[in-house]
């Protein structure tokens, strides 16, 4: 029986377009061919095109672009589904589709008298027709699939076609970049022998003073007496040298030798520490996670009616919650901070709410918190979750331009003074007002896109 709904384009230049369009097709139910999918190592590719083709497809959907028009395995694809679609008489076998800046009189001669379907200034517009081509030609869809929720996916595609504009946007990421680090490294060694193995990295984690212990070597950006005062006396240490910061982390430090990147993950560790001490400090909560980072979070009454107030992105003033009450759970807003030290240098900032029962106590067992966190969290997407971050940032600042992580008394790293942006090639219309949390729900939840089929939220 035919079933199947084969892709043809030029690999690998047209990958991304023949994924994504598969995605959606699979999304909608359909049963998908697609050689970057089916075909594994050491298979005979053209046997297995001609298999399927020949007997599976009940339609064979190519993309037409200036690569694939000009390269032999499509061309062979396309003769193939031809005599295929004579011999068993298959009307609408074959439906191109105009995936790139191609003319129409370009097509292969086989799409001459084939109406085919216009990709190229809009992929949202084009799956729209193409959905409706295949529920019109009765092509059979998977019966496990929620036909409703297709139907809401489908209209919404329908309203959304004409969203994407083919001009550049900023996003903006969920990072903050390291401007600039203290100038010099100090390293300590130990006065006295060591009295047991791990002792000095022992000593390091325990400090209070941001610090990595490399052999039988502290490294800091701390001073003698501060390292000395935060040790005690029980740990006498002395100064052996002295680094520039940016010699150690491109790994030309020689003595101790430290290759770059180890340099990098023992400069993200000392970040880490310094995060820890500082937001300890400023009165947030910690609770550790099952990788073993740590989870800040606002405690309630810590901030001025426990709200962060703060400019977004499209400067308006404006201000987030960082706690609050649904039903009989306590919701707290938090975060991990992850540095990442190399070829660029950056913090990366993952909300991350935290749920406690009636009294604000925080669930003990981290599935149930987990599925706590979903039912909280349902309604919350990316407009919330960005402003979110973005006030957690300004509250970093303490009323400077910049973030600082002070890791001495003297010394500190400097963050950038906003989130990084990046920039796509093509732009999402959303209109002249901005949309609220609650609309961004609405319009999310009738996409089965963004809910499993059987919205079982205590499904980890």
């Amino acid at each position: 029986m035919r079933t199947k709904l084969f892709i043809s384009h030029a690999t690998p230049h047209d990958n991304e377009f023949s994924i994504w369009l598969a995605s959606r097709l699979t999304l909608a139910g359909y049963s998908i061919w697609l050689d970057r999918r089916a075909l594994l190592g050491g298979e005979d590719f053209w046997d297995e095109i001609e298999q399927t083709i020949r007997h599976d497809a009940i339609k064979v959907l190519v993309a037409v672009t200036p690569v694939a028009v000009t390269r032999p395995g499509v061309k062979n694809e396309i003769a193939l589904a031809t005599a295929t679609a004579r011999a068993n008489n298959l009307p609408n076998f074959l439906v191109p589709m105009r995936a790139g800046p191609i003319d129409w009189n370009d097509f292969p001669v086989e799409f001459i008298r084939v109406n085919g379907i216009d990709f190229n200034n809009n992929w949202g517009a084009g799956l729209v027709q193409l959905l409706e081509m295949l529920a019109r030609d009765g092509v059979p869809k998977s019966p496990s699939v929620n036909a409703a929720a297709l139907d809401h996916w489908r209209q919404c595609q329908t309203v959304k076609a004409n969203t994407i504009l083919q001009q550049p946007e900023t996003l903006i990421a969920n990072r903050i970049g390291i401007d600039t680090f203290p100038k010099t490294l100090r390293i300590y060694e130990l006065k006295r022998p060591l009295r047991e193995p791990g002792e000095m990295t022992r000593i390091a984690k325990q400090c209070p003073i941001p610090c990595f212990s490399f052999g039988r070597q502290l490294i800091s950006f701390a001073q003698l007496d501060e390292l000395q005062d935060a040790l005690g006396p029980e740990t006498p240490i002395r100064t052996r040298s002295e680094v520039d910061t940016e010699d150690f982390l491109s790994g030309e430090m020689q003595s101790p030798n430290i290759e770059e990147r180890d340099a990098w993950n023992l400069m993200s560790s000392l970040i880490r520490k310094a995060i820890n001490v500082q937001l300890k400090k400023r009165g947030l909560n910690s609770r550790p996670l099952a990788n073993g980072e740590l989870s800040w979070w606002f405690p309630e009454g810590l901030l001025d009616k426990d709200k962060l107030y703060f400019v977004d992105t499209d400067g308006r003033r404006t201000f987030r919650a960082v706690c609050g009450r649904q039903k009989n759970k306590k919701w707290y807003l938090g975060f991990t901070l992850k540095p990442s030290i190399g070829m660029s240098d950056y913090i990366t900032l993952r909300p991350r709410v935290m749920v406690g029962d009636q009294d604000g106590v925080l669930l003990p067992d981290g599935k149930q918190m987990n599925n706590a966190r979903k039912r909280v969290c349902k309604n919350w997407f990316n407009n919330r979750w960005r402003a979110q971050t973005v006030g957690f940032v300004d509250w970093l600042k303490q009323k400077s331009e910049s973030p600082m992580i002070p890791v001495s008394e003297t010394e500190a790293i400097v963050l950038s003074a906003q989130l990084m942006e990046f920039e796509s090639p093509v732009a999402i219309i959303l209109g002249d007002t901005p949309i609220s949390d609650d609309d961004e729900a609405q319009e999310r939840q009738s996409d089965p896109g963004f809910k499993p089929i059987n919205d079982n939220d205590d499904e980890d």
